[in-house]
């Protein structure tokens, strides 16, 4: 009964030497591109301040049109962090499957994305409805239940049950958004696994994925030829 667990202890240990050796530089190269932009912003919204204050008490053109500029700045910094960050967690995942380096992750990355936008779109709408809901059911499930148990257990020793209630409430959305994380993280892999492209897609996956596909064209030629009848 013991001997199947050694190969899959055997199987993360090794997963996890591969990921600590090979792929740190990778997060980390990911993770500074993002913390010089987020520091340019820091930068730019503290020069904002500043001009708006001296706007605000000398009425200067030069120190308007200079807030103005910051502005402009501020919202195509902000642009950037967010592309970056999609990149950067699409580069991950193109790293993790085929072992590239963080560069040719990401233009892999963009080519899936640009090739599978309609996919990734919907799914992403999908995605961030299903963990939305999650969240809300996770949470309020465990509020509830900490509020049912405190009331009938611990009623009489407690002077208020709400602040706990509440506590438990922030527990269970930390809980929930680490395992959201990682189920997203599993929706985006997918991506890739259904990508024409994707070599080491499992078999049953792969197969859903062709079946889905004649499908949506069998649907397609069956709308055309209805439309040439009435036509």
């Amino acid at each position: 009964m013991c001997a199947p667990s050694r190969p899959v202890k055997q199987g993360i240990y090794s997963m996890s030497w591969v990921a600590f050796r090979y792929h740190v530089g990778t997060a980390a190269f990911g993770s500074l591109i993002i913390a010089i932009v987020q520091l340019i912003r820091a930068f730019v919204a503290y020069v904002q301040a500043k001009l708006t204050s001296m706007s605000a008490s000398q009425h200067s053109s030069v120190a308007e049109a200079a807030t103005l500029l910051t502005c402009c700045c501020a919202c195509c910094l902000w642009v950037l962090e967010k592309v970056l960050k999609f990149v950067s967690n699409n580069a991950y995942t193109h790293t993790a499957i085929y072992g590239t380096g963080f560069g040719k992750s990401c233009v892999s990355a963009w080519t899936v994305v640009a090739t599978n936008m309609t996919t990734i779109t919907t799914l992403g709408l999908l995605n961030n409805v299903t963990m939305f809901i999650t969240k809300l059911w996770i949470v309020g499930g465990t509020m509830l239940a900490a509020f049912y148990t405190l009331q009938y257990y611990y009623a009489t020793q407690l002077w208020s049950i709400y602040g706990i209630c509440v506590v438990t409430g922030f527990l269970a959305y930390g809980v929930a958004a680490a395992v959201c994380e990682v189920f997203e993280c599993g929706t985006r892999t997918i991506c890739y696994f259904v990508d024409e492209d994707a070599s080491f897609c499992p078999r049953e996956l792969k197969a859903f994925y062709e079946q889905d596909k004649d499908n949506a064209t069998e649907v397609d030629n069956e709308d055309g030829v209805e439309v040439n009848r009435k036509g």
